[in-house]
């Protein structure tokens, strides 16, 4: 079957799925509204964004055993099921332990719409442009944010918070079923009619398939999920907190801190968008230097923003960066480990966003609490940065011993 076509119909549709799922990167703009409506503390409504995307980042690994067996289709059908049932559950809630049940629910949909049941299998059905193809997917799940963010804040206006919840479990559920009906697989070794031989092998650069059992015993692995820590863990401080510390650091009103959200969001979806593209031109190290720098400068540059433009300037530059990171990991892996095990071993390295998730928000809380300010935070997560920048020069090096005897591209490292 000729799939030169459809591939791109199906990039759309995993698009659209991602978008959706793409709500949870404005969680934001709902621990406000949850704390006035319920009067629980930040820190614990701040969790429930914490189980999200941690259960999101734990269940990508098993998901991608099951590709092996079941259809991607499948496997994005039940994870839409699961995510719009979660935010309905959402709209019901009074407790704290229904918020932590329906959250975990979300994020068990989310983990199997996106990253597990989109990424790795449409990233197979272009060896021809992987970074562009995982930008542009990972790129749907930060313009979800840019569109749901304002939106969510109008619904909680007009209708309430509890109702929010509801419409958009069932309008996500509805979206996300009825695009998976049309998904397929992508062949075994599938290649576009217009990428010739040659092409082909300098794409793939003769790169054998590693499994992830052989993968956990390659140093390469540790220094990219270090790396993949440190940027997870800045990146996240921000998408999980970002419109309280707006609030709190420049005075602003929740509208206008959506419009910070929105600004993230947007610059989140340049980055993925763009350092994908630009990957595939540059090489995906070089494009990580570039990025852990400016991440760094950014999170110091936090420490002194005391006006609306100074600290949306910053935060922009977190999203641009932290975007682009996600989209070029799945291009990275399967240009080091192949693209036949890549469901599994990128749900392996996805470990680290779960992991991030879970030390970016508390950190932020945290320090908040103790400190009265966010400052010592933003320290730390530009010192996390620094050290992902000696990770990744250490990570070069180890892959430019790999290639020796091998036809590894250049420049696709």
């Amino acid at each position: 079957m000729n799939y030169d076509s459809k591939r791109w119909l199906f990039l759309v549709l995993c698009f659209i799925c991602n978008g959706c799922a793409g709500i949870v990167y404005a969680w934001s703009v709902f621990i406000k509204p949850i704390v006035n409506q319920f009067q629980w503390s930040v820190a614990d409504v701040s969790l429930s964004f914490t189980l999200m995307l941690v259960l999101g980042s734990f269940l990508p690994f098993l998901a991608g055993k099951l590709q092996e067996h079941i259809q991607p289709r499948i496997i994005i059908l039940t994870g839409g099921v699961a995510f719009g049932s979660g935010l309905i559950g959402l709209g019901y809630t009074v407790t704290l332990t229904e918020l932590y049940v329906f959250s975990a629910m979300a994020g068990f949909g989310l983990s199997l719409v996106y990253p597990a049941g989109t990424i790795s299998n449409i990233i197979k059905f272009f060896p021809d442009k992987r970074g562009l193809a995982s930008g542009l997917l990972t790129g749907g799940a930060s313009l979800g944010a840019v569109a749901w963010a304002p939106v969510a804040v109008m619904m909680i206006e007009r209708v309430g918070l509890l109702s929010t919840f509801k419409y958009l479990g069932i309008a996500f559920m509805m979206i996300i079923v009825l695009a998976s009906l049309l998904i397929e697989a992508a062949p075994q070794g599938y290649r576009p009619r217009a990428m010739a031989e040659s092409a082909s092998a300098a794409q793939d650069g003769g790169t054998s398939d590693i499994n992830w059992t052989e993968m956990l015993k390659k140093p390469l692995f540790y220094l990219l999920a270090g790396i993949f820590l440190a940027v997870t863990t800045s990146g996240m401080m921000l998408f999980g907190q970002v419109s309280l510390i707006a609030q709190d650091v420049v005075n602003v009103s929740p509208q206008f801190a959506a419009g910070i959200v929105g600004l993230l969001a947007i610059a989140n979806t340049a980055g993925r968008l763009c350092w994908g593209w630009i990957s595939d031109i540059l090489g995906r190290f070089p494009v990580i230097f570039i990025q852990l720098i400016i991440l760094a400068a950014a999170m110091l540059g936090l420490t002194q923003a005391t006006s609306y433009f100074a600290f949306a300037s910053m935060v922009m530059l977190v999203g641009l960066c932290y975007g682009g990171f996600l989209a070029i990991m799945a291009p990275l892996l399967a240009d080091l480990f192949g693209a036949k095990y890549l469901a599994v071993n990128f749900g392996l390295m996805f470990l680290m966003v779960g992991a991030g998730a879970f030390i970016g928000p508390r950190l932020a809380a945290v320090m908040r609490e103790a400190t009265d300010s966010y400052t010592q935070a933003f320290i730390i997560a530009a010192m996390l940065n620094l050290a992902g920048i000696l990770l990744t020069f250490f990570a070069k090096s180890v892959s430019k011993r790999k290639r020796l005897g091998t036809c590894y591209p250049m420049k696709n490292l």
